[in-house]
């Protein structure tokens, strides 16, 4: 489980942090969804106005630029699914995800930039990462000495 092997003061310049390369439609998508994995998890690319999605396949999930956008794990049409639910200003989808979960199952949500933390230094980005046995986590980056490094591995409370 990946949340295992990374560290604090570990270099993060390996973790990825691209984006979808594309603007969703306000609803699920998969966007930039290649199914890469990164030391055994998947990443998830944050999609602009999208709800955008992988399925998990019993595997670690982690995505990044979380600034308010949240970030769930649910079954829906026979499928667990890990999604980075975009938030943020004329991209917001939480009407959208509210309504989705309606049609959803074992629905567990998180906002991993609620547990930024930056050990005072300065801060780069936020990952969210859901493991294969559904814990949920926050990894904060930073710059250090000119570095990019973790600072910080929380585990995560759920929003619901």
């Amino acid at each position: 489980m990946l949340e295992t092997l990374l560290r604090p003061g570990q270099s993060a310049n390996d973790l990825p942090k691209h984006e979808a390369g594309g603007v969703g439609s306000g609803s699920l998508c998969q966007i930039g969804v290649n199914g890469q994995l990164y030391h055994g998890a998947q990443y998830l690319p944050f999609a602009p106005n999208g709800i955008n999605w992988i399925a998990q396949n019993g595997l670690d999930v982690l995505s990044y630029n979380f600034t308010g956008c949240i970030m769930a794990v649910f079954d829906h049409e026979g499928t667990r699914k890990v999604a980075h639910i975009s938030t943020g200003p004329s991209q917001d989808c939480k009407i959208a995800w509210d309504e989705l979960k309606k049609s959803c199952s074992n629905v567990l949500e998180f906002r991993p930039s609620d547990f930024v933390d930056n050990q005072g230094k300065t801060f780069v980005g936020c990952y969210g990462l859901i493991t294969s046995d559904l814990q949920t986590y926050a990894i904060t980056t930073v710059q250090d000495r000119g570095q990019y490094v973790i600072s910080s591995i929380k585990m995560a409370h759920l929003l619901r």
